[in-house]
């Protein structure tokens, strides 16, 4: 029995694990084995079994502890690659699906498998100039599948004889057939004739332009092929959640499409996370790599303890698609760094010390934080904060029914300053201040609404460094300062103005797990200011030594 026939049977039988999406999958095959033939399809098995063998007779893996090794495709592998080339029409003998969508978690094999199914449709698929490409909106990412081709060519000297390996390019000359990396960014979009094309991460896509150009220049070709690999992502309004809506409803058979394949690996709706008895579902090949277990232990821990962590998990992990804002802190974690007796501005005086500021727009909450790292062996770092609103909106709060804000300042949690706006001489103040009663270092802040003020700091002598806020500008101090909470390697005094800060915080993640913290969408009134001031003195806090000399230290923010 052939490894593709023992899956189907393990998943219909309940041996192989696997979400309902992968079932109709399987079920979709063994039905059409039946019924094909009334649309005039049949199943080619000995053509199935031919490429599955293929594989491991002439790829190998390039990388890990399977490197120099034939690629044996995993059970789930070989049961989509038999269903890919097997199926054919019976009135032309070419294939039947011409789009192949899988999803599937990280750390699955999905570049491997896209590697050596490009090389294969080059070589091997009896398309005389075929094009092949791997295709990605930047380059870079588009050269990762089809670099792990280039690295399989050079592990085996048959392949290294048939196919040259250009800087660019893989070429089969007898055949004039050859393998590229195509991204947005290239010039060569136009004019293309596609046979083959393998989509790494099409979640990450932006917008829909790349798969369009793929999807429209296979037009010329007798059965050209696109397969896609993901994990899941966060853009559920993007071109990789709208495709595969479609293909699970092909599998739901509320849609008729013989050209596409599906293979939707993930958690079902009710599963919790927690349970590692449903993780195959996600992770086909938990059963045969043993350190794939232990790294999901371990992310799945780091979740339990962050909600940046738990989304980056759910959906890179666990293939859940989600949003990309969720709470960031636990309101719980937070009061433990609530210093037991807490320390004063005396108590700081003279100690290194770095700061910075979120500078309002005109009506809105400016914000000042300082940070004193930690000097000594089982200290921590302590945190002050100042917070400025104008006394005109602090009023105009109050009309609109929130009494908080004049608590808030009755309680000296909050400044409210002269006007209607806010003019930055409040934030210069207390900045000189804080120069003048502390060893302060280095300021940071974000130069946006900040200009002016910025240059007259400089003529004050403070020195400053512009923190864009971006996720790679943001992401470092971000992930340390909740770290310090977390490990509760961080102390304030408290304070019901910034615990609401805190309890405002969303979170949101890149593609490359760099995070940025923003305020909950469409609710202007809920602030962070002071969550924003403090992740921008944190960052630059553990990026700068305090036994240095209290200069500019050089380094920069993306």
């Amino acid at each position: 029995m052939e490894s593709f026939e023992r899956y189907v049977i393990d998943v219909l039988d309940g041996s192989t694990i696997t979400n309902e999406h992968v079932k109709k999958a399987v079920w979709r095959h063994v039905s059409d084995l039946i019924h094909g033939d009334e649309r005039g399809l049949y199943f080619d098995k000995a053509e199935a079994i031919w490429v599955c063998t293929t594989f491991p007779a002439l790829f190998k893996h390039t990388s890990g502890p399977l490197a120099g090794q034939p690629f044996h495709l995993m059970p789930w592998q070989a049961f989509i690659v038999a269903c890919v080339f097997g199926w054919k029409h019976k009135a032309t003998g070419l294939r039947r699906f011409r789009r192949v969508y899988i999803e599937v978690a990280r750390r699955n094999g999905k570049s491997t498998l896209l590697a050596a199914i490009a090389l294969f449709m080059l070589l091997m698929d009896g398309e005389s100039a075929a094009q092949i490409y791997s295709a990605a909106t930047k380059r870079d990412q588009a050269k990762i599948v089809w670099g792990e081709a280039r690295r399989m060519v050079r592990a085996n000297s048959e392949l290294s004889n048939c196919i040259e390996a250009y800087r660019e390019s893989l070429a089969v000359l007898q055949t004039d057939s050859t393998f590229q990396p195509l991204s947005s960014d290239s010039k060569s979009l136009d004019g293309l004739n596609i046979h083959g094309a393998v989509v790494d991460e099409l979640h990450a896509h932006p917008n829909a332009a790349v798969w369009q150009v793929l999807d429209t220049a296979t037009g010329s070709r007798a059965q050209p092929l696109i397969w896609i690999i993901t994990t899941a992502g966060f853009r559920q309004d993007g071109i990789c959640y709208e495709i595969r809506g479609m293909v699970i409803d092909i599998l739901n058979k509320t849609v008729d499409n013989d050209a596409w394949f599906g293979f939707v690996a993930g958690l079902d709706e009710d599963d919790v996370y927690s349970d590692e008895s449903v993780w195959e579902k996600a992770n086909p090949n938990l059963r045969y790599i043993k350190t794939l277990s232990d790294d999901l232990r371990e992310k799945a821990l780091r979740a339990s303890r962050s909600a940046n962590e738990m989304n980056n998990f759910l959906v890179k992990c666990m293939c859940r698609w989600t949003s990309q804002a969720q709470s960031w802190l636990k309101l719980s974690d937070w009061d433990k760094c609530k210093a037991k007796t807490p320390f004063t501005y005396d108590d700081m005086r003279g100690r290194p010390a770095f700061a910075a500021f979120d500078l309002a727009e005109s009506l809105d909450l400016s914000a000042a934080c300082l940070c004193f790292p930690p000097q000594r062996d089982g200290e921590t770092y302590r945190y002050i904060w100042k917070f400025y609103l104008p006394e005109d909106t602090v009023e105009r709060y109050t009309k609109d029914g929130d009494f908080r804000w004049k608590h808030w300042v009755r309680s000296g949690e909050l400044t409210a300053t002269p006007g209607p706006i806010a003019d930055g001489r409040a934030i210069r103040e207390q900045l000189n201040e804080w120069a003048s009663d502390f060893d302060l270092r280095i300021v940071g802040h974000d130069k946006w609404h900040a200009r002016q003020l910025a240059a007259q700091l400089l003529d004050d002598g403070i020195q400053l460094v512009e923190i864009p806020q971006t996720y790679a500008g943001i992401s470092e101090g971000a992930k340390a300062f909740e770290a310090q909470i977390f490990t509760q390697q961080l102390e304030h005094n408290g304070g019901a103005f910034l615990r609401w800060q805190i309890e405002n915080a969303v979170v949101l993640s890149d593609n490359h797990a760099n995070i940025k913290i923003v305020k909950p969408a469409r609710n202007s009134k809920r602030k962070i200011d002071g969550i924003v001031a403090a992740i921008m003195a944190c960052g630059i806090a553990v990026r700068t030594p305090i036994d240095t000399a209290p200069e500019f230290t050089g380094f920069v923010f993306a």
